[in-house]
């Protein structure tokens, strides 16, 4: 590809500019360009002034989930359980993650000449991170089951309740009536039981 590049950079010298069309060339293009974004990404951070740690994390985590290694494990979940049986399992998953992505994102950083990451502390954070996203999704996903589930049980009380009042007294009673019986569902020992 690079002959054909030159053959056409001799006929047309304007069309490639000051750009070295040899592999060494090609590469070094390419780093200062990933340098310039580097640079432009953290001039972004330091502008979110009152929340750059949470602007850099969660930069981070979407670009790793576009990653290739991270993409490969979402195949690997497992059925569904306890609260912590998922927290656990997600955790090593995402923990392995990181460090299958270490040695690349070390040759990166030599690359570009910026820091380097921490292993340690890379990988203790992504599994935290991906444990309490899929622990939290469960608990929220029971929370709102939960909730549902209550108010088609308040729906029916007071559907009933009103069929119950519908023939014995007026509109208006029977109503307040349906709403007393919701209320005292809402306030039974049953349903506090559940809480």
């Amino acid at each position: 590809m690079l002959e054909v590049a030159n053959d056409v950079g001799a006929a047309y010298p304007e069309m490639f500019g000051d750009l070295a069309l040899s592999r060494d060339g090609v590469r070094n293009e390419a780093t200062k360009r990933m340098q310039a974004e580097y640079a432009d990404a953290i001039e972004s951070l330091g502008m979110t002034a009152d929340f750059p740690g949470l602007a850099n994390f969660l930069g981070r985590g979407a670009a790793a989930s576009t990653d290739p290694t991270s993409l490969a494990l979402m195949f690997f979940g497992g059925p569904q359980g306890s609260v912590m049986k998922i927290v656990a399992r997600e955790a090593m998953l995402n923990g392995l993650g990181e460090a299958l992505t270490l040695r690349r994102q070390f040759q990166q950083a030599e690359r570009l000449g910026i820091p380097k990451p921490n292993p340690v502390t890379q990988i203790a954070l992504g599994a935290v991170f991906a444990g309490a996203l899929a622990g939290g999704s469960k608990l929220l996903y029971r929370s709102g089951r939960d909730e549902v589930f209550s108010a088609i049980e308040r729906a029916a009380i007071y559907a009933k309740a009103r069929l119950n009042c519908a023939g014995t007294l007026e509109p208006q009673r029977a109503s307040l009536t349906g709403k007393a019986a919701v209320d005292a569902a809402g306030d039974s020992p049953e349903r506090r039981a559940a809480s």
